[in-house]
């Protein structure tokens, strides 16, 4: 905890009881003498207990949250003892196109032209873009802010530089519990417009693919569509995976037409463009509140695309405050939803979702949960990714998809792109989504993130960069000696995207833009064990000002 667990103090440390602490003193015993898994195993149960544990006085919480992003990096870190018995990749320089570094007086954007020119030809919609990065780093920071209220009028300034806008009215607090921690995973989304300055030859993000013809008709879509019911892009883009009367399908399934069998997931016809109706209110008038992850809003145990919902709660999410049903004001109870949204305008292109990096100890433990579990879709054969990454993304994906069809942003119609962002944790999640919506039929645009992890392995990596139709599916920031980017360790796990790396403190002129995955040039200059220590590369960044509260550049609610 802190810059390393053997050397830095911790300043809440001695702040709780002996006995409190007496498993974390062991713990940093054995990292110490070098015993990195029992340690992890030994630091996460008392920790667990402190969280839990009225007796722990209140400084030491506090200390422990704020400690948390260091413990993010440390668990990751702590999972890989044998890559000390690893030797390094070997690569012969001679076989690596040197970096074209400018001096401080060039812009980021020559170093740009330079690196493209070199490496592969990249249009022009699709290079590094300065002022686009600051933006996506803007919103990004905004999703650090959780669930605050201020946020549903925040203006992002950086997107106003980049030639969109935020719309006020659609913004959305998405949140849910994981692991019994209230608010453990947050999502900020909102609707997007171009400014009218904006002509449309200058706009980065092409438009949407409109709704297709009904395909593949009939046939099986369970495995093809990632095991899930719902809008699917191998069906045609805007048609359904569902199958007949089955309750668990997301609410687009409600009014789809063409069925031909009650057995299996079919493809089928979605028959509207505006969001999709819900079915019968499931569990009604039952409290809702820990079934649906303590958070009220779109919750599937009320059936698809009904809400957990408390009357008078100001705190509820929009499809929260236009409801009539209410039969109690005690407890959160499914009703069906009912949100203020207005319809989306011509001039309104699509939504944003930023995804909150590592804040809560619940975080830190889905970063530590280093296994892998299989990818499910059938187009990606062998694929698979980190499965803390994955367990997130699947526990508000749900919500996601719903607020997104709520916002008006629906596979099919103008409204279909879909830019998604985040940091650390919510970098890697954001990655997930950007597969995952793709598939779902939306116009996933060019992305950028920060700091993220390796999320899958190398045949996932590989089908990533192949699903967005474009030579860059996606921008990763990264800095300085970050060890986060180098977690889970190359080969087992791999990259995606190109990359845009920072190597000095404060300075952007002389970024380095990389087009493969796994680059020395950028990050992949130094290995883990080079890093380890430099944990405090990690929440700076490059690209936003000084955001409110506590914490630093990434790792800081937005101004």
């Amino acid at each position: 905890l802190g810059e390393t667990l053997s050397q830095e103090p911790i300043p809440w440390f001695d702040r709780c009881p002996a006995t409190s602490l007496k498993g974390l003193r062991s713990a940093r015993q054995m990292v110490s003498t070098g015993k990195y898994l029992h340690a992890y195993v030994v630091l996460l149960f008392p920790l667990g207990a402190l969280v839990a544990s009225d007796g722990c006085c209140e400084a030491a919480l506090e200390g422990l949250e704020e400690d948390t992003q260091d413990l993010n990096v440390q668990l990751l870190q702590l999972h890989y003892p044998r890559l000390q018995r690893i030797r390094p990749l070997q690569i012969n320089p001679a076989s690596i196109p040197q970096a074209i570094v400018p001096s401080r007086g060039e812009s980021v954007m020559g170093l740009m032209d330079a690196n493209s020119t070199r490496n592969v030809e990249v249009p022009l919609q699709e290079q590094f873009n300065l002022l686009l990065a600051k933006a996506f780093a803007s919103l990004s920071q905004a999703a650090f802010c959780g669930a605050e209220e201020f946020l549903r009028t925040w203006t992002c300034e950086a997107c106003q530089a980049a030639g969109f806008i935020m719309v006020p009215t659609t913004h959305r607090l998405i949140r849910v519990a994981e692991l019994g921690e209230q608010d453990s995973t947050f999502v900020f989304a909102s609707r997007l417009k171009w400014l009218e300055s904006v002509p449309k030859k200058a706009q980065v993000w092409p438009k949407p693919k409109l709704k297709e013809p009904l395909a593949n008709t009939g046939q099986d879509c369970w495995s093809q569509c990632g095991s899930i019911g719902g809008y699917c892009a191998w069906c045609g883009i805007g048609n359904a995976c569902c199958r007949q009367s089955f309750t668990r399908d997301p609410a687009e399934c409600a009014a789809a037409v063409h069925f031909t069998t009650s057995s299996y997931h079919e493809c089928v016809a979605t028959m509207q463009t505006k969001p999709a109706v819900a079915i019968a209110i499931l569990q009604s008038g039952e409290d809702c509140w820990l079934v649906c992850g303590k958070a009220g809003g779109y919750c599937d145990w009320c059936g698809s695309g009904n809400a957990c919902c408390r009357q008078g709660y100001n705190s509820d999410p929009a499809e929260c405050r236009g409801v009539k049903n209410f039969t109690s004001s005690s407890h959160h109870e499914c009703v069906a939803a009912r949100s203020d949204v207005p319809p989306p305008t011509a001039d309104e292109f699509g939504c944003a979702l930023s995804i909150r990096g590592s804040k809560t100890f619940t975080n830190a433990l889905h970063d530590a949960f280093f296994w892998s579990d299989e990818f499910p879709y059938e187009s990606c054969p062998g694929c698979q990714v980190y499965d803390g990454f994955w367990r997130v993304w699947t526990g508000v994906r749900s919500k996601v998809e719903r607020v997104l069809l709520d916002n008006g942003c629906i596979p099919g119609t103008p409204q279909g792109t879909i830019l998604l962002t985040g940091h650390s944790l919510g970098a890697a999640v954001a990655t997930i989504a950007m597969y995952t919506l793709q598939a779902r039929g939306y116009s996933v645009g060019l992305s950028y993130n920060f700091e993220s992890p390796r999320v899958g392995n190398a045949a996932f990596a590989a089908s990533f960069d192949s699903s967005f139709h474009r030579k860059v599916p996606l921008y990763r920031i990264t800095r300085i000696k970050d060890p986060t980017v180098h977690v889970p360790p190359f080969p087992l796990y791999r990259h995606v995207g190109a990359e845009v790396y920072f190597p000095s403190q404060g300075i952007v002129s002389d970024s380095v833009v990389c087009y493969s995955s796994e680059d020395s040039r950028c990050a992949g200059r130094y290995t883990l064990l080079e890093t380890l220590l430099h944990g405090n590369d990690h929440c700076p960044s490059e690209l936003v000002r000084a955001g409110q509260g506590d914490g630093q550049g990434l790792c800081q609610c937005a101004a």
